[in-house]
């Protein structure tokens, strides 16, 4: 990646100044972590009036920093693109520099996107984790709250691909579960207790959960100046099927977004 970056700066002359003779620009700026930074060095000589044989020289050192946020300048290589300058007034010159800095590299934009890739539950330990956590905030928050319990068991397994969808069914057998204790205690007679096909309701729940949408990670990477698809395969230690899954590889272009699955999603 390549960017050019301006500089403007007046230089005010303690004396007349009528024409300049000649001109010179050299600088020292380097390429820091993030940053490139360093001086401008404007030399030459100049005339005091336009009748005057006499030239005056001068030197002015003009300092430089530009950032680079979320870029590597490792390798970057600075130079000057264009300089020219003009005489504002009698005592005024400005001079007008372009920068030029190759081989940026940037960072890519790491972000957490829904996919629709389906991911397996881990069924047992996911049901008995919800099944316990729904009945014990129960005891605690009481059943006018379960609307409330719903939305807190919901957000706190989403990391877990757990759905309202999935966590509704598990609330609304453990509230049945409770009526029916609830009922018994104030009949005080021995009831038989209502058949509840558990298994079957589970099994029910969990086979929701596999055609509900899920969540995992992926990195979109920006295509960049000089990338391949051979180059980015490399880099993420990825497959050209993998990416051909969810991307169209037909023809990459500067600025095209290509979603790479992580390995340890």
């Amino acid at each position: 990646m390549k960017k050019i970056i301006p500089f403007h700066k007046e230089i005010p002359f303690k004396t007349n100044l009528e024409e300049i003779t000649s001109i010179s620009l050299e600088h020292t700026i380097h390429p820091e972590k993030n940053k490139i930074s360093g001086e401008f060095i404007v030399s030459g000589e100049y005339k005091i009036s336009e009748n005057s044989h006499c030239v005056e020289s001068f030197s002015y050192e003009l300092p430089f920093e530009n950032e680079f946020p979320n870029c590597n300048l490792e390798k970057a290589v600075v130079d000057i693109h264009d300089f020219y300058y003009e005489i504002v007034n009698s005592s005024i010159l400005t001079v007008h520099i372009e920068v030029s800095v190759q081989n940026i590299i940037e960072d890519p934009i790491i972000v957490k996107i829904e996919s629709e890739k389906k991911e397996e539950p881990k069924k047992q330990d996911m049901e008995e984790e919800i099944e316990a956590m729904v009945r014990e905030k129960i005891e605690e928050q009481g059943e006018e709250h379960l609307e409330h319990i719903e939305r807190e068991i919901a957000n706190l397994f989403d990391k877990e691909v757990v759905t309202e969808e999935a966590v509704e069914p598990v609330l609304k057998m453990v509230k049945e579960e409770e009526n029916y204790v609830e009922a018994k205690e104030k009949s005080k007679e021995k009831i038989e207790e209502p058949k509840r096909e558990t298994d079957n309701k589970i099994d029910e729940i969990l086979e929701q959960m596999d055609t509900k949408e899920t969540y995992t990670t992926y990195k979109v990477y920006i295509v960049r100046e000089n990338d391949s698809l051979e180059t980015i395969i490399e880099k993420y230690d990825t497959t050209r099927e993998i990416l051909s899954m969810y991307n169209d590889l037909s023809e990459l272009k500067i600025g095209d977004k290509i979603m790479i699955p992580s390995q340890n999603a």
